[in-house]
């Protein structure tokens, strides 16, 4: 018997087996039987937890039965997780449920939770209707109730949860255009015939296309090319997973921006010091000015500059065409002949000296493959392959190269309106980088035929990333 100290009670301990008994007497009260609660402790294991057999050990007991081994001694070789032998009860109901469900391979059942609201056959019928039919119509959650009549005997939720667990979730298209029908057999096959090429043919790949550069014409146009220049992402704040609708805290009070205070300025935060995340965030500073994406028009609007370049070897060529009165040419027939005759030879030699002729990838615009312009391709050494298809650009290594130099050039945008001289000097200035410090990037990317091929081939002739 001893006292508790603060609580006016005393306490009497019982031991049986391995449960021990507290029982708990008030010590102001007369007598016996005044006890104010019972407190049960189990001393050993808890109270319905025990060593089981495994996976393995399951596999052992079925492989012993089908080897002839008794029930007695298939007890004496296996073994629980904590090494106690198993009993006969348990090696007969690990028998029974192998040969109710042959399939099975001894995994621990999965108990609790209601029965699923739909079959395994149903569930299949959502997938085939998703994948048969998303590239004809919009498939949403009621096109699928509408086109199968026993999900509707089940909620939205259902349906959207089942194609979630398939692996599938709501997301914007890829941006891509898609390949024309006709065209999707000649893509597979010319992917097919790059596969096939070795090393020193794909050494000798040279690739010719054009692109187009705008110039902002005024002041308003000046404030949308530099935040073109910012790019597609940007690091924001989001809403922790723990404070979803918790208070009314907003980014502004986390960043310690007083909507007193003009913009750009950032009042020092009461609540967390420099290098401290904030505790919550709720997302709001998502329309705030400098979180804004430029204008979809400002990538295709101002003042025209429209360069040719020749790409081999991870090194770029380029010639810029001429102005006409106040915009740029563009690239014809005749142009094309006579930048050929001038210029590609020199270039050929330049990207691969010591090396003869070149194969030369380049879309099917008209000028392109005129009778001329083919002859004149061929006389400055590049063959025209002719097994380059349309709807191709993620195979003509010169367009992920135009996009490289456009992110140099918007890397070094000016602050104010640049003139065409200006721009003309800035690039060549990014022009020579990506010959010097970047041509082994670009010399991969000339002779990576291989790995955009397979990627198009895996992809069903679909547009690659690349």
């Amino acid at each position: 018997m001893s006292h508790v100290d603060g609580f006016g009670l005393t306490a009497r301990c019982v031991v049986d087996c391995s449960i021990s008994l507290f029982l708990l007497r008030c010590s102001d009260c007369v007598g016996s039987r005044c006890y104010v609660f019972y407190v049960f402790v189990r001393l050993g294991a808890v109270m319905g937890k025990h060593a089981r057999l495994d996976a393995f050990a399951r596999g052992q007991i079925w492989g012993m039965r089908e080897a002839g081994v008794g029930r007695a001694e298939i007890r004496t070789k296996a073994k629980k997780t904590d090494g106690t032998r198993p009993t006969l009860r348990t090696v007969d109901a690990v028998l029974a449920k192998k040969a109710s469900d042959p399939a099975w391979r001894g995994e621990d059942s999965s108990a609790g939770g209601r029965p699923r609201a739909l079959t395994a056959a149903q569930s299949k019928d959502f997938l085939d209707l998703v994948f048969a039919e998303r590239g004809k119509a919009k498939v949403t959650v009621s096109y699928c109730r509408q086109r199968l009549p026993f999900s509707r005997g089940v909620c939205r939720k259902t349906v959207q949860r089942e194609l979630r667990h398939a692996g599938l979730e709501w997301l914007r298209r890829r941006r891509n255009t898609s390949v024309p029908k006709d065209w999707r057999k000649k893509r597979v096959s010319y992917c097919r015939w790059l596969l096939k090429l070795n090393a020193s043919d794909a050494r000798r790949f040279a690739y010719t296309d054009g692109t187009t550069f705008y110039l902002a014409r005024g002041p308003a146009d000046v404030a949308d090319k530099r935040r073109a220049a910012l790019g597609q992402f940007v690091w924001r704040m989001v809403i922790s997973a723990g404070h979803r609708g918790r208070g009314n805290t907003t980014a502004r009070d986390l960043l310690g921006l007083s909507f007193s205070s003009p913009p750009g300025v950032i009042n020092r935060p009461s609540h967390a010091c420099l290098g401290e995340r904030p505790a919550s965030a709720n997302g709001k500073d998502g329309l705030w000015d400098d979180n804004v994406g430029p204008s979809l028009y400002a990538k295709a609007q101002g003042l025209p500059v429209k360069i040719w370049g020749f790409f081999c070897d991870g090194m770029l060529r380029y010639w810029v065409l001429p102005k006409d009165g106040r915009k740029t040419t563009n690239m014809n027939g005749k142009r094309y002949v006579n930048l050929v005759r001038t210029r590609f030879a020199k270039w050929r030699k330049d990207c691969l000296p010591g090396v003869g002729r070149v194969t030369l990838v380049q879309d099917y615009e008209k000028c392109l493959w005129q009778r001329e312009s083919v002859n004149a391709l061929k006389a400055s050494g590049c063959d025209p392959l002719t097994r380059h298809t349309k709807y191709s650009p993620d195979l003509n290594a010169i367009e992920a190269w135009w996009n490289r130099l456009e992110t140099l050039l918007d890397e070094s945008a000016p602050t104010e309106m640049e003139s065409r001289p200006a721009f003309l000097k800035r690039l060549h200035r990014a022009v020579t980088l990506l010959n010097g410090r970047h041509r082994a990037e670009g010399r991969r990317l000339c002779r990576g035929q291989k790995r955009r091929a397979n990627a198009v081939v895996l992809l069903q002739s679909s547009k690659c990333k690349y």
